[in-house]
């Protein structure tokens, strides 16, 4: 049986990983026998104030060596190893700054042999017994540092090989471990105790020296054959370490210098060991014992178990996993470093601009030397990759304009699909509005041509479809007007009493064919006569009628009443003689009078101070005392501003409310909703000859139509109107007066 080798590593990570950064990789083969024969691959690299450019190249290129170990076969009379470093060597590697050192120590144990190669000066070191049991020291490097330094070109210059025997240690780490032991320290501590001791003491020791710099390395230990001990090997003249070969790899650099090779042996065992053919790899595999060992997945699936393929699955899932975390290490380190960079700009910027303890010029002379370093080194690029550079920049731009473009013409085709779909939507609804209103059905017709303009409230119309846009407006304007049963109609001018210097006329009656004005400031009338065209003004004999409030006409049209402006006079109109003479009547109380209307010859007044329709009895010259007519007391007409009579009497509020009264009891009565909704009214009339109730609404300058229920008929307006205060309806010739800013204008009703 042959004697174990232990594998054992230690990795100590440093505060500043911009100073030194060290990857130590430990590959166990898989389970097939091709990779076992290749043994495990190890690596032990420092950079030391290398970029992470430089970090992420090297983490790349052990991974590429590693997998080309494994992969690449054998070749009769050259290590494998030697034919990656062939290939390695002619790419060139290169670290981008050139201030930047590498110390790498890279190599394959097969058995108890042992291959590697080395860049820079990191530690290899073998521990082997004399002829007296005592350890000696063998720098392997510090052998074969000349070798190394005239290839200084190459990447990996040479390869060293040979073998471990029993009893012998194997040290390999970065560079950095010799300043913190020399040899002799190194040799006490791993001859002097177990490996995994040796390796845990490397680790607790220089993880207490606080000097920015990382620490990585391997132990392997060859245990000593404790039964075969013989007599021959007893009488050997002197043990010697079993590295015997050293290949200067100008070949394995450059394939053209192959036939140069310059081989040298340097024989410290018996001179017949040269010539010995190599021995056969033994099977067996070393004990490790190494926490950042990674597992080699095997390749090959064909023979595979199902349960060795769950277990390959697994390994790989755990890679990946293992893989995502680092690429999450580094965008959070990258993430992290851009945030500190920022910030540290920012205070660079804050003392730049305010000269903090006067540092201003040596930041200021910092970012020229950066720059010049920068401009330097862009100047120091070979013409290619400059070439290479600026074309990859053209085209990142290029790309990404054109990704732009296209992303922003799909963004506008797809706007513009939608902005045509919801026009033709809003067209539909217009032309389905139209059609309901034809066939009669107002209430769908008013439900679409709301969605239709809710639609386009919200709707953007582009300069290009003005048109459409102007011809949906005036449709649904049309369309607002028919449903609203709106008329626009031409108001002819009857007289203007402002020329007749009668200004303030705040409302009019109409007796026959003669137009009355009045006012509550003035006790002068303005009559004019319809028939003869004539104006004339007429007061009252009385001076003491200063205004007028409120008059009313029988339906014998012999007489105009008109209540005096300090509510409780009377003054009588006679058409015949364009007469104003003063009449009797009588008030309870303080009466505040807003409205006349006489029926069958009595008097009805709306009082609302005392919130009371009050019926005055016919007398010879005049009325009587007014007694309450309303039974309801409960109905408020404190607001109310006039009354019509037709049997029932109707009181018109403030508001556009109307109330019905019947033998003074009030009756159940709502007009019908229309738009724009009535929330004013001034004058209302009717009679028992007609079958229509007519309000005028001087807020929104319109005459409106109502049935007798309530039911909306029509209503009416002129572009002449502009602040109608007073009606006077004639249905039999099918017109009606209005008195607007001292005007009197006639309009059509049927």
């Amino acid at each position: 049986m042959l004697p174990k080798i232990k594998i054992n590593e230690f990795f100590v990570e440093g505060e500043n990983q911009d100073l030194s950064h060290v990857l130590l990789h430990i590959i166990q083969p898989s389970t097939s026998e091709e990779e076992k024969e290749k043994g495990y691959f190890f690596a032990a690299c420092e950079i030391n104030n290398g970029r992470k450019e430089d970090v992420v190249n090297l983490q790349n290129l052990m991974d590429e060596i590693e997998n080309d170990y494994y992969e690449t076969p054998n070749q009769p009379g050259k290590e494998t190893l030697e034919l990656i470093l062939e290939k390695i060597n002619s790419e060139n590697f290169a670290l981008s700054d050139s201030s930047a050192e590498l110390h790498c120590l890279i190599g394959a144990l097969r058995g108890d042999e042992l291959v590697f190669s080395f860049r820079g000066r990191p530690e290899a070191i073998l521990f082997y017994k004399n002829k007296l049991g005592q350890h000696q020291i063998m720098d392997l490097v510090a052998a074969n540092e000349n070798d190394e330094q005239e290839n200084g070109d190459k990447l990996f210059s040479q390869i060293i090989q040979g073998k471990i025997s029993a009893g012998d240690y194997f040290f390999g780490g970065t560079s950095h471990i010799g300043g913190c032991f020399n040899h002799d320290r190194m040799q006490k501590i791993i001859t002097g105790r177990a490996p995994e001791q040796s390796a845990d003491h490397f680790e607790k020791v220089l993880s207490g020296i606080k000097n920015g710099y990382s620490y990585g390395g391997v132990i392997m230990f060859r245990e000593p054959e404790i039964e075969a001990i013989k007599t021959a090997d007893k009488i050997e003249p002197e043990k010697k370490p079993i590295f015997t070969t050293e290949e200067q790899t100008d070949r394995t650099l450059s394939p053209s210098l192959m036939n140069n090779l310059n081989s040298k042996v340097k024989s410290m065992m018996d001179k017949d060991v040269a010539a010995k053919p190599r021995p056969i790899v033994p099977t067996n595999i070393p004990q490790t014992i190494s926490p950042h060992v990674k597992q080699r997945p095997a390749r090959p699936m064909a023979g595979k178990s199902p349960a060795e393929i769950i277990m390959m699955i697994i390994r790989a899932i755990g890679i990946g996993l293992k893989y995502f975390g680092y690429s999450i290490y580094w965008l959070f380190f990258m993430l992290a470093k851009f945030i500190v960079g920022i910030g540290r700009f920012a205070a660079m910027l804050f003392i730049v601009v305010f000269n903090f303890k006067n540092r201003r010029r040596s930041i200021l002379e910092s970012w020229s030397e950066g720059r010049r370093r920068f401009t330097k080194r862009l100047r120091e690029l070979p013409l290619i990759t400059k070439i290479l550079a600026v074309a990859a920049i053209i085209f990142a731009i290029v790309f990404v304009i054109s990704t732009a473009t296209i992303q922003a013409r799909k963004i506008k085709d797809e706007a513009n699909k939608v902005y045509l779909e919801n026009l033709q939507t809003i067209k539909n609804k217009v032309d389905a509005a139209e059609s309901a209103l034809i066939y009669g059905d107002e209430s769908s017709a008013k439900a679409t041509s709301a969605e239709a303009k809710t639609l386009f409230t919200a709707f953007t119309c582009a300069p290009v479809d003005k048109t459409t846009c102007d011809d949906i407006i005036s449709r649904l304007d049309a369309l607002s007007l028919k449903l609203r049963k709106m008329d626009t109609v031409a108001a002819e001018l009857i007289v203007d009493w402002n020329s007749m210097n009668l200004t303030g006329l705040e409302k009019f009656i109409k007796i026959d064919t003669k137009l009355i004005g009045y006012s509550s400031t003035s006790g002068a009338l303005a009559v004019y006569d319809t028939l003869t065209k004539t104006n004339k003004t007429i007061s009252a004999s009385d001076a003491t009628f200063a205004g007028f409030i409120a008059s009313a006409v029988p339906k014998e049209n012999d007489y105009v009443a008109f209540i005096g402006a300090d509510n409780k006079s009377l003054a009588l109109y006679d058409p015949k003689t364009d007469t104003l003479k003063k009449g009797e009547i009588s008030f309870a109380g303080t009466p505040d009078i807003r409205s006349i209307i006489i029926y069958n010859r009595r008097m009805y007044s709306l009082d609302a101070a005392a919130n009371q329709v009050l019926r005055h009895d016919n007398i010879k010259n005049g009325f009587g005392l007014g007694k309450d007519w309303l039974q309801d007391t409960n109905q408020n007409i404190r607001d109310g501003v006039d009354l019509a009579i037709d049997g029932d009497l109707f009181v018109l509020k403030t508001d556009g409310q109307i109330l019905k009264f019947t033998k003074g009891v009030s009756q159940n009565f709502s007009l019908q909703t229309i738009d724009p909704a009535l929330d004013s009214g001034n004058d209302i009339w009717t009679y028992t000859d007609s079958v229509n109730l007519y309000v005028l609404d001087a807020k929104n300058k319109r005459l409106i139509t109502f049935d007798k229920t309530g039911q909306f008929l029509r209503q009416i307006t002129a572009n002449d109107f502009t602040s109608p205060v007073s009606a006077a309806i004639d249905e039999t010739s099918g017109s009606a007066y209005i008195l607007d800013s001292g005007k009197v204008y006639k309009i059509h009703i049927k």
